[in-house]
């Protein structure tokens, strides 16, 4: 009876704060979007919902693989990082994909395993608190052939728009 009780009750829980899954549908892209979570027509299949811009970081080569990331979100010390990825190419589908924001030796960064969806890999990663300088998105791909790399910047939010609008007038001038 007890293991019953517990059941209902974890069932009830998940029920009530799970993540939600809200469909969304996007169109061409032309610049940062907000995020509305990934979707069955749209990115990996359902799942969690993140609230920030969507910012295209590129796509980068790893050994056979090529690797497209994408930040949710501003870049901010201290706070957990979304990224989206998708990768294709290759022999296989890799064993593992495992991501890090910092530098390329990992040193002082808090490194996560991608949960692999539908359409791709999502990640959920603390950022390191102060930020390494030179910080990028570190991205491994664990393969039968061994380890393999990819890296890409941040997209990061200047918060100084008006000097930024200042000397873009008097470039213009």
């Amino acid at each position: 009876m007890n293991r019953f009780a517990v059941l209902l009750s974890t069932s009830l829980l998940c029920a009530a704060f799970g993540c939600e899954d809200r469909s969304t549908t996007q169109g061409p892209s032309t610049g940062p979007t907000p995020n509305k979570g990934w979707t069955e027509e749209g990115k990996a299949g359902g799942g969690d919902v993140h609230e920030g811009e969507e910012h295209d970081l590129g796509t980068q080569k790893a050994g056979a693989y090529e690797v497209k990331a994408t930040q949710i979100g501003e870049v901010k010390a201290g706070s957990e990082m979304v990224f989206e990825l998708t990768v294709t190419g290759g022999t296989a589908k890799p064993s593992a994909v495992r991501g890090w924001v910092g530098t390329e030796n990992g040193q002082g960064s808090s490194k996560a395993k991608a949960e692999a969806e539908e359409k791709g890999y999502h990640f959920h990663i603390d950022v390191p608190s102060p930020m390494p300088a030179g910080s990028k998105f570190w991205v491994e791909l664990e393969t039968a052939g061994g380890s393999q790399r990819a890296s890409f910047n941040l997209e990061e939010h200047d918060h100084d728009h008006e000097k930024k609008d200042e000397a873009a007038k008097k470039q213009g001038a």
